[in-house]
């Protein structure tokens, strides 16, 4: 199923687009409250702004977890589509490869220097809009709560030159039966402690997670971000994957690592896309096996059942430059619905069905 042709009045809705390069999260919370979490350009502008323009509703809560450059793209233009009722951020500093950049053309697409400066004077104007985002801060969105779980403010004020990744701001949002967690980019030995500090219960047993950072997994030089204090619980739980195509890639898909880990908890996994670059994701939404993964065969669009014994492929109906999106959605008692995979996009099933 492509992206949903119009929102259910008590449905929660969470879209997470991810092109290979940048993520981007947007929920609707009933009736018309949208949250958007860090910013990635998708069909030439701010993926968020394709289901905000389409549907409608409040410009609720504005999110940056962290300035790292494949979380800020477009984000100087959804602060423009109107005055944002919170903005939430905890480092507000500059990304130092931002900084450093001598190319003129990277430094006119970076905008973070803007958005941060937007931040500082809309915190000074209207106070009531601040929201930093320190480890136990909240916000009452609508009827939803936020929770930010990560960074800790005395630690990242004592490290302020740390790795963003580990001060960017993950979030639990609860709204009646459901609860998501937003990873961001953190990384471990975090999620230990953030699980020490919360009810390990309350990280673990949520209902849809942006998986962090990625999908890595620990290697030689990293701890990666895959930790039993979110990932060990019900093996029906929703995650998203945003794919990150430098280097490697990741998830990386070899034996035992990334999103073979990932399988060991959760029957499907969704991918945003794959880790390549945008313009070679797939047309149509795909499918695939967690052995075929590994084994790098090419995953195969999904089919649908079409009159007189036919099968065929999902396409997309409008705005066909919208790609790499995943859409789940719950009901207050928690129901699950089935997810839209927008093209791009990727199934992966624990076993063959």
């Amino acid at each position: 199923m492509m992206q949903p042709k119009q929102l259910e009045d008590d449905r929660l809705y969470m879209f997470v687009f991810g092109p290979g390069f940048g993520e981007s999260i947007a929920i609707r919370i009933p009736p018309n409250d949208w949250v958007v979490v860090d910013s990635c350009l998708v069909g030439g502008s701010a993926a968020a702004k394709h289901p905000i323009a389409q549907y409608g509703g409040q410009l609720s809560c504005l999110v940056l977890t962290h300035p790292h450059r494949d979380h800020y793209p477009g984000f100087d233009s959804l602060l423009e589509l109107g005055q944002w009722d919170v903005l939430g951020a905890s480092d507000t500093t500059l990304d130092i490869d931002y900084q450093k950049t001598a190319n003129p053309k990277k430094r006119l697409n970076a905008t973070l220097e803007q958005v941060m400066s937007t931040y500082l004077q809309q915190w000074t104007i209207r106070p009531q809009c601040t929201w930093r985002t320190w480890r136990g801060a909240t916000k009452k969105i609508g009827v939803a709560t936020l929770t930010s779980v990560h960074p800790d403010e005395k630690w990242a004020q004592a490290n302020a030159g740390a790795n963003p990744n580990n001060l960017s701001s993950a979030i639990l949002l609860e709204w009646e039966g459901v609860r998501l967690l937003l990873g961001a980019d953190v990384e471990n030995p975090f999620w230990q402690e953030i699980t020490e500090k919360f009810d390990a219960r309350l990280i673990s047993q949520h209902t849809a997670a942006k998986v962090p950072h990625h999908g890595s997994h620990a290697t030689s030089h990293s701890q990666g971000a895959i930790h039993k204090g979110w990932s060990a619980g019900d093996d029906n739980r929703n995650w998203v994957v945003t794919p990150y195509n430098k280097g490697r890639g990741l998830p990386s898909k070899e034996d035992g690592e990334g999103a073979d880990q990932l399988l060991d908890s959760v029957s499907v996994l969704a991918l945003t896309g794959l880790p390549i670059r945008h313009s070679a994701q797939q047309d149509s939404p795909c499918e695939t096996t967690r052995q075929a993964w590994r084994d790098g065969t090419k995953p195969k669009p999904i089919t649908i059942d079409l009159p007189g014994d036919r099968v065929g492929t999902l396409t997309q109906t409008h705005d066909s430059s919208l790609k790499c999106y995943v859409v789940f959605s719950f009901t207050a008692d928690g129901t699950q619905y089935p997810p839209h995979y927008g093209p791009g996009s990727i199934q992966i099933r624990n076993e063959e069905s």
